[in-house]
């Protein structure tokens, strides 16, 4: 999120950066998308407005009654930039108009009630002048989206006057029927040209212009097969650990001894789980120890520890000889060295690590749903995005959080769900019917927290876990 102090230092910093030469439609997606990145949604409104937060931190009906009343003058607010709909909406009608281009804010008919019943909220969005159509705009909707560096979902869909089914008016005012649906190509391309879609090398050597998002795809294709957990197991155990490759190695000359010298430790690593022979490591040698070992029954585990000494002194030696002038072919030979130290690490994984079925039943297992969760959830936020999840704030975490945990137990099926209660309903997934999480806001700074408890099958013991959104920990 920018640090701007103030709505008029917003407009200024957009009026100066506009092309007064655009089009309609690029002044007001920049305009849209540089006001998103600079507001931020006022959530303890809505938490207590759908009664989610602990009552001891909720607002008032008073309190929620003057943000509500107040919002129209956001210009006279120390806090500017937290915003509901109205007040977002109010925030980029100003910025249009200093732009040149004209827009009304629309309220619509439906509303929620405070918890209390005390007054009516009513929501609010923009409609505004593109090339003599309506545009509508939903800037609060889109802020989660915009500070993630996503897709818009907002910026120029259409709002029906009436409610296909009930035939409802849907806003107030005549029907807007000169409204344009802006084609998606016109707003990547866009957004191309605004640099809100950046390029990104695909694995087959074109520039593709994307979102952060893509990196869910990317997420996703890796958690096939379970393959990113497996591949964060090995790296827990003693084997690659030992191996030193997790290190931040350049695999250049300074790094060769460092590489050699590993293959003793991973001799001891690997020599506990071969036999119960010792071996006197003080003069150590590969050779001897390679004979030391040569009569046990877990020739298996020896062949591929071998193939992996190899493989490490073949790239040591043209490391040393600078036979790599070529970057892919050392990236080649690193990840085959990484690929054998994996399935080497695979002898040292418990099957109770792997293990996804609660024994004597089918439901999925609280240690398995756990040991996935604290391995792979909190590296994910940090994954391939463009934004620092750390300092978003706690509306636009969410709206990471969610999609993370579903593609990370995509493997969970309604199955293997012991509470079956909400059963195809198609508006919760599996894994949050095991996975349930609930903001906790902290005393000494006012920040949001996330308190998880995963538990499943009634007869295991549940798992739980505080997580600082502001940490990452």
């Amino acid at each position: 999120m920018k640090n701007i102090q103030s709505v008029e230092e917003l407009i200024n910093n957009i009026e100066k950066t506009t092309d007064p030469n655009w089009s309609d439609l690029k002044k007001i997606r920049y305009a849209y998308l540089e006001t998103c990145k600079c507001i931020k949604k006022e959530y303890m409104f809505f938490m207590t407005l759908y009664k989610k937060i602990d009552p001891s931190y909720k607002y008032t009906e008073e309190e929620l009654k003057k943000i509500y009343e107040d919002q129209k003058q956001v210009h006279d607010k120390e806090n500017w930039n937290k915003v509901i709909c109205r007040s977002s909406s109010e925030i980029l009608k100003r910025v249009l108009e200093r732009l040149g281009i004209e827009s009304k804010i629309v309220k619509v008919t439906s509303y929620g009630k405070t918890p209390e019943d005390t007054f009516n909220v009513h929501h609010f969005f923009l409609v505004a002048n593109c090339n003599g159509h309506s545009l509508f705009l939903t800037p609060i909707a889109d802020l989660a989206n915009v500070q993630n560096n996503f897709p818009t979902e907002h910026f120029g869909n259409f709002i029906p006057y009436r409610d296909k089914e009930t035939g409802e008016i849907q806003y107030y005012g005549e029907e807007i029927k000169d409204y344009i649906k802006v084609p998606t190509k016109d707003i990547i391309e866009t957004d191309i040209e605004l640099g809100y879609a950046y390029p990104s090398l695909e694995e087959d050597g074109k520039i593709e212009y994307v979102y952060s998002n893509k990196f869910f795809e990317k997420i996703r294709d890796r958690m096939v097969k379970n393959k990113w957990f497996y591949e964060a197991i090995t790296e827990e155990t003693e084997f690659f650990q030992a191996t030193g490759i997790n290190q931040d190695l350049s695999f250049q000359k300074k790094d060769i001894q460092l590489l050699k010298n590993t293959i003793k430790e991973c001799c001891k690593v690997v020599g506990k789980e071969l036999s119960e022979k010792k071996y006197d490591y003080e003069q150590f040698d590969y050779n001897t120890w390679l004979l030391h070992y040569k009569d046990t029954e877990n020739k298996k585990l020896l062949s591929i520890y071998n193939s992996y000494v190899e493989k490490l002194n073949e790239i040591c030696n043209n490391i040393e000889q600078d036979k790599y002038q070529e970057k892919e072919k050392l990236i080649i030979d690193k990840n085959r060295l990484i690929e054998r130290a994996r399935r080497i690490s695979s002898f040292f994984i418990s099957e109770k690590e792997l293990k996804k079925e609660m024994i004597k039943n089918k439901f999925v297992s609280v240690d398995y749903i756990s040991k996935k969760f604290e391995l792979l959830f909190k590296d994910f936020l940090e994954e391939g995005t463009k934004t620092d999840f750390s300092k978003l704030d706690y509306n636009e975490q969410i709206a990471m959080i969610n999609p993370l945990i579903n593609i990370i137990f995509q493997d969970v099926s309604e199955q293997e769900v012991y509470d079956q209660s909400r059963k195809g309903d198609g508006k919760i997934s599996p894994i949050f019917r095991i996975i349930h999480y609930y903001p906790v806001k902290m005393k000494d700074d006012g920040r949001m927290n996330l308190f998880f408890e995963i538990k499943n099958h009634e007869s295991e013991t549940p798992y739980y876990y505080k997580y600082d959104l502001k940490e990452n920990r």
